[in-house]
């Protein structure tokens, strides 16, 4: 099937003004995980950390709490690809490093189903970021179409002559509002849906539902085939 969200269109502007302020830093570090400094990495950590904070404060109101979460990206040596491993949090220590290690491994036998029984873990880069929490409720795309309660034909606008390839020839085809769409409805194709940002067209095969955050699920006859 297909899944068309509602406001495709502005989705990217949408992200930016909902998304809790962040920054990230990253610090190239290429040694042995497992024979690392413990106590330069913390210090390290913690400084990219009140670098991250501090970029984050300038755009936020006084007061704003701050959530930090830290990466190693780590590789067997000799390799030319790593895997991000979140760090745990706590100090960083010999514990720590090894959690680092076993949580590597575990992810390399998961990914490239391969037992690896020598090589050195090394570390590539570690990554710091953070992020502030404003405790603002996220607004929700679907609001609208959560909301109507209009109902299929109050939502249609008109007819409109579609060009069908499978027909070779115009046919006439309902055009929906789809701010006016309830939850749940179902509309088979041709169909079209008008939105100022955008516009879904679905064919003769389709089968459109509304989802509750206003996305089209659109099902296709014959796909599973």
């Amino acid at each position: 099937g297909l899944y068309c969200p509602l406001r495709a269109g502005v989705l990217s502007a949408f992200g930016f003004l909902v998304a809790d302020p962040a920054f990230e830093i990253v610090q190239g570090r290429i040694e042995p995980l497992l024979d690392a400094d413990a106590h330069a990495l913390e210090r390290l950590l913690a400084a990219l950390a009140d670098e991250a904070i501090g970029v984050v404060r300038a755009s936020v109101p006084a007061g704003t709490a701050f959530e930090t979460s830290r990466e190693v990206a780590v590789r067997f040596e000799g390799q030319s690809f790593e895997l991000g491993i979140p760090v745990p949090p706590g100090p960083i220590d010999r514990a720590a490093l090894e959690a680092v290690a076993r949580t590597f491994m575990a992810r390399y036998r998961e990914r490239y189903r391969a037992e690896v029984e020598h090589g050195a873990v090394q570390t590539v880069r570690w990554r710091v970021r953070a992020r502030a929490l404003d405790g603002h409720p996220t607004p929700r795309l679907g609001a609208g179409a959560a909301s109507a309660s209009r109902t299929l034909g109050q939502a249609c606008k008109g007819i409109r002559p579609v060009w069908l390839e499978s027909a070779r020839g115009l046919r006439d085809c309902p055009v929906y509002d789809r701010h006016a769409l309830a939850v749940g409805a179902r509309i088979a194709g041709p169909a079209i849906f008008e939105e100022p940002e955008s516009t879904v067209y679905i064919g003769a095969e389709g089968v459109a539902t509304v989802d509750t955050d206003g996305a089209l699920r659109v099902a296709i006859e014959g796909a599973a085939a």
